[in-house]
This record gives C-alpha cells, sequence and structure tokens, in this order.
C-alpha cells in the first residue's frame, strides 16, 4: 500500500510541477510576446505580411467583377475541394498586373484569364494578394485543319 501512496503523491507533484511551468514556454514572460503578436495580426499592425506557406494559387477565368465592393469571382480551371468557382475580396494592396503592367481592378474584365495568389479566411471569399491577368490569344484555325463537307 505505501508504494502505491508514494507512486500517486510523486505523479501529483510532477503534474504540479509541469503545470506550474507554464506548459513549456520558459521564456520568463509567461507567453506576452506570442498574445502580443496575435493582438497585433488582429490590429493589423506589423503582421501585415502573408507567408508564403499560407498563400494559395487559382487559375481560371473570370466570372464576374464587382469593382464598387471590390470583389471578383474565377471559374476555375480545375475543380478546387468540390468548388468550381471561387470568390476573392480585392482590398487596396493586392498586386494586379495585366500582360506584365501593373493594373488596377477596373481593368479585370470578364472573360479574361487569370492567376489569383490568394489567402483563404474562414468565412467569406478569399483574400487576394496578387492578381495575374493574360491576354488571351485566339489562334485562327489553320488552312490544313479545317474541315470541309
Amino acid at each position: 500500500m505505501r508504494p502505491l501512496l508514494a507512486l500517486l503523491m510523486l505523479s501529483v507533484l510532477l503534474t504540479g510541477l509541469v503545470a506550474g511551468c507554464g506548459g513549456g514556454d520558459q521564456s520568463g514572460n509567461g507567453g506576452e510576446e506570442k498574445q502580443q503578436a496575435g493582438k497585433d495580426a488582429e490590429q493589423g499592425g506589423g503582421a501585415s505580411k502573408v507567408e508564403e506557406s499560407d498563400k494559395k494559387i487559382a487559375l481560371g477565368t473570370i466570372q464576374t467583377v464587382e469593382e464598387d465592393k471590390r470583389k471578383i469571382s474565377v471559374k476555375l480551371a480545375a475543380e478546387v475541394r468540390g468548388k468550381k468557382q471561387l470568390a476573392f475580396k480585392v482590398n487596396k494592396r493586392t498586386d494586379i498586373t495585366f500582360g506584365g503592367e501593373k493594373a488596377e481592378i477596373g481593368d479585370i474584365t470578364e472573360g479574361q484569364q487569370a492567376k489569383i495568389e490568394y489567402v483563404d479566411r474562414d468565412k467569406g471569399p478569399g483574400r487576394a494578394v496578387n492578381v495575374e491577368l493574360f491576354e488571351v490569344q485566339r489562334r485562327e484555325p489553320s488552312e490544313e485543319g479545317e474541315k470541309t463537307n
């Protein structure tokens, strides 16, 4: 009985010691740096840059442009997570290019091909970080390729 009691007391003491250490954060500030970083991210201060690992890429055709709401939707070239179309919020920091030149949201038109780097959001449309627009090269049918019936 005594060994069992001693084992029980030892486990209680070890549990208290681990819990008293703050779960391994031994920086001496009780995790205040992590809390401050979270506050900065919420307020947009200092954490406005998106990590490369957070970005995703969508390729497709612009379906709708709501310039006043700064929203666009894209019909995807390939299905993503069961979706064939995605919506994006285009804020003032979004880099938009058309044919390699700087562009604005007003330059985006339905039917354009686009590559969009974005960050998923929990609710609503993703946030576009970069929008790259392409001119569609229409190929004329070649004389050899045309069939006459």
